[in-house]
């Protein structure tokens, strides 16, 4: 069972689209990018992304409140669905998965937070066998 994510030519960077699938997702057909990043030990999905897929962020488990007042929340008991083609679906699952909502403090920082991406960490790249074969990441199981 492959995944392949694809290059952003521009940044160098690793994404693959996916859907949240959990019952505080209204959306859960919408795909969202996920940024592969090796180094993350938690997946995560952006405050954006939860808000385009029907989050309501108010209605999720405590997490974390760190000192300039950000907050981490979590989704319990969800999955995150991959079509890697079109006769084949992959479906993961997580205990939880972490809405992080950062408060930019100027403007600048407010244009670099409304980017930030939802990320794939080390939770889920472990079940996997990484391949990188240049344009792709490809994730085997």
């Amino acid at each position: 069972m492959q995944l392949y994510a694809s290059v952003n030519y521009a940044t160098g960077l690793f994404s693959i689209q996916g859907n949240v699938q959990s019952i505080n997702v209204k959306n859960p057909l919408i795909r969202i990018p996920f940024l592969i990043d090796t180094t993350s030990p938690y997946t995560s999905i952006s405050l954006n992304d939860a808000n385009v897929i029907g989050v309501d962020f108010s209605q999720l488990t405590e997490g974390i409140i760190d000192g300039n007042n950000n907050q981490t929340k979590m989704i319990p008991n969800c999955g995150i669905f991959f079509l890697p083609n079109k006769y084949t679906g992959i479906l993961e699952y997580f205990d939880q998965i972490a809405v992080q909502d950062i408060r930019p403090r100027n403007t600048k920082e407010h244009d670099v937070i409304s980017k930030m991406p939802s990320i794939l960490g080390q939770d889920f790249l472990s079940r996997y066998r990484i391949i990188l074969q240049y344009p792709y990441m490809i994730l085997e199981k």
